[in-house]
């Protein structure tokens, strides 16, 4: 029996050297690449790892040598689903209670969607809640500052979700009404390092499922596009 134990302490250690060794090699090419390695997971394909960095996520080979930056889906079940996006979706739903959400009386839908109050497309859809709301829509808010946490522009959404009244104090900034200077623990850095691993690159950016929306659809569109993409997953 001790043996056994013995031997099976011997395979467990030798796995966990090599997946480690593995491991290293990745991260000192990420980081050959200017790059910071925040996680790395395994993908559904073999010798291929997958990591999330500052700038997004990557799949590289085990040995570090060869780096893909795309989103990986899953075919097997008929309806591609995208893998890459799909792991992203629990860090989504753990931002919930920091999210400015505007619900629908007749919630069909819910959408997240990645905002920067300067953005003109932005403002056009906020000014447009009721009827994405009249559409069943529920609006989920993450704060996406496009030129970073750390600018001006990053320091008023900070206010805006250290405000008592998140909804109101949105509401104001995008009318271009002053706001009071509120700070708080609250880190929005998460938000913003959330839309670039999905690969945000401008706003708004409205997260359907899995599937991320690049720019402004009015509310007619976006509910035809929603009817559509949860009829193909049926």
């Amino acid at each position: 029996m001790r043996k056994i134990f013995l031997l099976l302490s011997i395979i467990i250690t030798t796995l966990f050297n090599i997946a480690h060794a593995s491991n290293t090699e990745i991260i000192k090419s990420i980081h050959n690449l200017g790059l910071k390695a925040l996680d790395i997971q395994d993908s559904p394909i073999s010798q291929l790892k997958m990591v999330i960095t500052n700038e997004g996520i990557f799949y590289i080979s085990t040995d570090g040598k060869y780096l893909l930056q795309s989103s990986l889906y899953d075919i097997s079940q008929g309806v591609p689903i995208n893998f890459t996006n799909h792991f992203l979706i629990d860090k989504v739903e753990a931002l919930k209670d920091e999210m400015i959400i505007y619900k629908a009386n007749n919630e069909k839908y819910v959408v997240t969607v990645f905002t920067d109050v300067s953005c003109g497309y932005c403002v056009k859809l906020h000014n447009e809640i009721d009827k994405y709301n009249a559409q069943g829509i529920t609006i989920r808010y993450l704060a996406f500052p496009r030129a970073g946490t750390d600018s001006s522009i990053g320091r008023d959404m900070k206010s805006i979700w250290c405000s008592a009244d998140r909804k109101q104090a949105y509401t104001m900034a995008t009318r271009g009404k002053p706001l009071s200077i509120e700070n708080c623990n609250i880190d929005l850095d998460k938000h913003y390092q959330l839309g670039v691993m999905f690969g945000v690159r401008g706003t708004p950016a409205i997260l359907v499922g899995d599937i991320l929306l690049p720019g402004y659809q009015d509310a007619k569109t976006l509910r035809k596009t929603l009817d559509d993409y949860y009829s193909s997953k049926k």
